[in-house]
């Protein structure tokens, strides 16, 4: 599972990672078997025949009836052992996140606190999504980096990228929004709430997961803060499209990721992106069943964003998956035409 999930984000297809983790596994197993059987089972039988030699002609059949279950509770034993080990291992793995989902903490010397509310109203946006939407853009030098108002661990700050509540130690594509609508509207405030978390399946964020935990004490700080969400934005989808994850199942789940804002009281509108394009990865089901399906999602005030998948040039990404620069820019300027429009009419909460 480790080498088959290491090479799809290394970029190999699925197919391809799968057989190259086969043929590990075939290679593992012949090196085993002449490294550790085959001399185990030479040892075994050589003890069998010293322990019968000890006993004589009459412990012959004594021994060797006492052998093979002797053996076999041994070998009951370590696979037990090995099975606890496992499941000791994948329990600490949960609880210890992956070094891409280190997500960034405050920190005093960069994130200078401010009141979240100084009189003058501010549209609170809550970003939320896996690579894309966190800091995994072309870094930008410090001096070029602008400060932004940002909510994360309960407080609000004034923050450059790379922002707290994301993963990357690189810019994000929200800091060219901030300076793009500020420039058409020197007047507007915003204050920003991150939580994106690179390579992450949006099943992960509706749970069980230390994401999903994260996303709900996220919710849970903003509603204690007595901050009202205007805007969500969802810039996900890359891991899905790899992992074929189907397209009834992801519209499922983003009605789920709905369910789960309203229970926590963020009753915004939900602007989701066409974001699925990474290494040429997936087979676009994903986008075209939110075309399909937008009108009946709107029910759901979940609205279409930006087709950010539209910028795929290398002058886009760095990597063939990750913003550069230039493509931060122009995915900012298109999640600018969404996000300073007029939002919709608010509509009832439905029932689920």
């Amino acid at each position: 599972w480790w080498v088959i999930v290491s090479l799809q984000q290394a970029g190999l297809s699925p197919a391809l990672s799968i057989a190259i983790a086969i043929a590990l596994a075939v290679g593992a197993g012949f090196v085993m078997h002449h490294a550790v059987e085959a001399p185990a089972m030479a040892a075994l039988r050589a003890w069998r025949r010293r322990r019968q030699a000890a006993r004589g002609p009459q412990g012959d059949d004594a021994a060797a009836r006492g052998a093979d279950p002797a053996w076999i509770a041994g070998c009951a034993l370590a696979i037990v052992a090995l099975s606890g080990g496992a499941t000791l291992a994948h329990a600490l793995r949960d609880r210890t996140p992956l070094p891409h989902e280190t997500i960034r903490s405050l920190d005093p010397a960069r994130h200078a606190p401010i009141a979240c509310e100084d009189g003058a109203p501010a549209t609170v946006i809550l970003v939320l999504g896996q690579s894309n939407a966190a800091s995994h853009a072309a870094p930008i030098p410090p001096a070029g980096a602008p400060s932004m108002r940002v909510f994360a661990e309960g407080r609000c700050v004034l923050a450059p990228d790379p922002l707290p509540g994301t993963t990357g130690g690189g810019s994000s594509l929200w800091s060219a929004v901030q300076e793009d609508w500020s420039a058409a509207d020197p007047q507007v405030r915003l204050l920003w709430a991150p939580l994106a978390v690179g390579a992450t399946a949006i099943a992960r964020w509706i749970g069980p997961d230390p994401v999903h935990e994260r996303l709900v004490a996220h919710l849970q700080s903003l509603r204690a803060a007595g901050l009202r969400v205007d805007r969500v934005v969802w810039q996900q989808g890359e891991s899905d499209a790899r992992d074929g994850t189907d397209a009834g199942d992801y519209l499922r789940a983003l009605r789920a990721l709905r369910a789960l804002l309203d229970a926590h009281g963020v009753s915004a509108p939900m602007f989701v992106a066409r974001s699925t394009f990474c290494r040429s990865a997936g087979t676009g089901a994903i986008g075209r069943a939110l075309e399909r399906h937008a009108a009946s999602l709107a029910a759901d005030r979940i609205l279409p964003g930006p087709d950010t998948d539209a910028l795929r040039d290398a002058t886009d990404r760095r990597d063939a998956c990750h913003f550069t620069d230039a493509g931060r820019r122009r995915a900012a300027r298109l999640w600018l035409e969404v996000l300073a429009a007029p939002p919709p009419a608010p509509q009832a909460v439905r029932s689920r």
